[in-house]
């Protein structure tokens, strides 16, 4: 009885180790004037996501063949999302039957986009039907909008949840939603949002986590062989 209770104790911190896994990552909202440094991963991550919904959309089917980007809405360091959704649509649709509709060969369209751009960072209407409609003077079969709906450090803590200062599996996440427009109707041609993440580099190793408990871990284990071996070897010992 009593070698059992000397188990259960030394034992007790091996169990306090073995914590289930998160069930998902920690997510907090960037601030890129506290961290400026973030803005290039977040590019990356939103270029991702933009790329990747892209890709999807060239192999829809629709009536509408040439489409114009409009500014997103909540983009980042003057409208680089914008730039790339331009970009890539037009070297993913390349050998498809659409096509970049730019706003340099429409000045109506050219004059909303300065608009677009010029409005409050935060407009709530991008993808209202309002907004859809004032782009129908354009000479242009579709559009596609996007939006910016969210730029966030995550963080996923690893098993048994241990913290790590600077890096532990923490990454930039940017989710992105982005429709498409059949620019006559207002009607949804195809819609979604995604979300790409891109891992941060290690900078420091640190660990937070209370490492007496593993100290304490380990001291245990040491002192259960003792144990077991004196236990042993009293039993072996000649009478």
């Amino acid at each position: 009885m009593k070698l059992s209770l000397t188990l259960l104790l030394l034992l007790s911190p091996v169990a306090l180790l073995a914590q289930p896994k998160a069930a998902g990552p920690i997510l907090k909202p960037v601030d890129f004037t506290a961290d400026p440094a973030a803005m290039e991963f977040a590019k990356d991550a939103g270029a991702q996501a933009i790329r990747a919904w892209l890709q999807e959309f060239v192999t829809k089917q629709t009536d509408a063949k040439t489409f114009a980007v409009v500014p997103f809405d909540r983009d980042i360091d003057g409208g680089y999302f914008t730039s790339v959704a331009s970009s890539e649509f037009a070297g993913i649709a390349a050998g498809t039957p659409l096509s970049l509709y730019a706003s340099t060969q429409d000045p109506v369209l050219e004059t909303l986009n300065k608009e677009m751009m010029s409005a409050t960072e935060f407009r709530e209407d991008i993808f209202d039907q309002k907004t859809v409609q004032k782009f129908s003077r354009v000479n242009v079969q579709g559009l596609i909008m996007g939006r910016v709906a969210g730029v966030y450090y995550a963080e996923q803590p690893a098993p048994g949840g241990v913290r790590v200062e600077g890096f532990e599996n923490k990454a930039i996440q940017v989710r992105i939603v982005m429709r498409a427009y059949e620019n006559s109707t207002g009607r949804i041609l195809w819609g979604g949002e995604k979300v790409a993440t891109v891992a941060l580099p290690i900078e420091t190793l640190t660990v937070k986590r209370n490492w007496i408990l593993y100290a304490g871990a380990g001291v245990g284990v040491l002192l259960l062989i003792f144990i077991l071996h004196r236990t042993l070897a009293a039993a072996n010992r000649p009478r």
